[in-house]
């Protein structure tokens, strides 16, 4: 809001062209304003990043898991199937052992979405209320304009 305030004095001190309603400032100084304003957004930017990557991350460690699961299930389940005995029963804890790793498999990779999702929309909130803050701010702005120009 310091920033805004200070932007708004430039604007403010510019010297006013008669019936146009155009206020010449100063550029390099305005732009200065606008590059401090941007070095405060970066952490919003940086969080949003971290949230992309911790959820690639656990959709990646998701699909590893699950992977590794089915790996072991059908490794089991061929062992299991190459004995003559119990070659019946083996089918049949092969299939349970592919459910089960499917369906852990899938709870895994919703639950990453759960949390990325619960992620973003915090990121979302956060978002939304720095833009309110600049939103205010430059209607501030052009209130305090359209008052002087009055």
């Amino acid at each position: 809001m310091k920033l805004m305030d200070e932007m708004e004095t430039i604007i403010d001190s510019g010297s006013r062209i008669p019936l146009l309603g155009k206020v010449l400032i100063d550029a390099e100084a305005l732009l200065e304003y606008m590059d401090r304003i941007r070095a405060s957004l970066p952490e919003e930017i940086k969080q949003a990043k971290f949230v992309n990557m911790e959820r690639e991350k656990v959709l990646q460690d998701a699909q590893r898991r699950a992977d590794k699961m089915l790996e072991e299930a059908e490794n089991q389940a061929r062992k299991i199937i190459s004995e003559d005995q119990i070659m019946k029963q083996a089918q049949i804890e092969a299939e349970e052992l592919l459910q089960q790793a499917r369906k852990t498999s899938n709870e895994i990779k919703q639950g990453a979405r759960v949390y990325a999702n619960d992620m973003l929309h915090q990121l979302e909130i956060n978002l939304e209320k720095a833009l309110y803050t600049i939103k205010k701010g430059r209607e501030e702005l052009q209130g305090h304009q359209q008052r002087t120009s009055a």
